[in-house]
């Protein structure tokens, strides 16, 4: 069998296209279309703007967590306040409680003192009677 230089050449060239139609196809299957990497794209940037979005919501929450701390912080100290002038109250209230019975033992002394005087003033306007 005796192939000339044209036959080899033309088998050469029917194998190339054979093999590089079967590598484009091979290839085609491997690859993403412009379609596909369009579609991909358009999620990646979709994707992109959710997670800018979450990290805006996280960073607004985070200065919400900051800013109800920092009003719990005033509200136990406001209570601290509140509890140190209830104390104090407490004490005051005790105190007046204190000077109320003096008043008392004060006034049923003055109350005895007038009776006395009484009676004296009296017996002294008897006696002036008498002279």
């Amino acid at each position: 069998m005796d192939f000339d230089a044209k036959t080899i050449i033309a088998g050469i060239g029917i194998a190339w296209g054979i093999g590089s139609t079967a590598a484009i196809g091979w290839l085609s299957k491997s690859f993403a279309s412009k379609g596909k990497v369009d579609e991909l794209a358009k999620a990646l940037a979709e994707a992109n703007q959710r997670l800018a979005a979450g990290e805006n919501r996280f960073i607004k929450l985070e200065g919400s967590i900051r800013e109800v701390k920092h009003a719990a912080d005033d509200a136990k100290d406001a209570a601290e306040k509140a509890e140190a002038a209830a104390d104090k109250v407490h004490g005051v209230e005790v105190e007046i409680a204190t000077l109320n019975g003096s008043i008392e033992t004060l006034e049923a002394t003055l109350q005895s003192v007038q009776h006395f005087t009484t009676l004296m003033v009296e017996g002294h306007m008897k006696m002036g009677d008498r002279s």
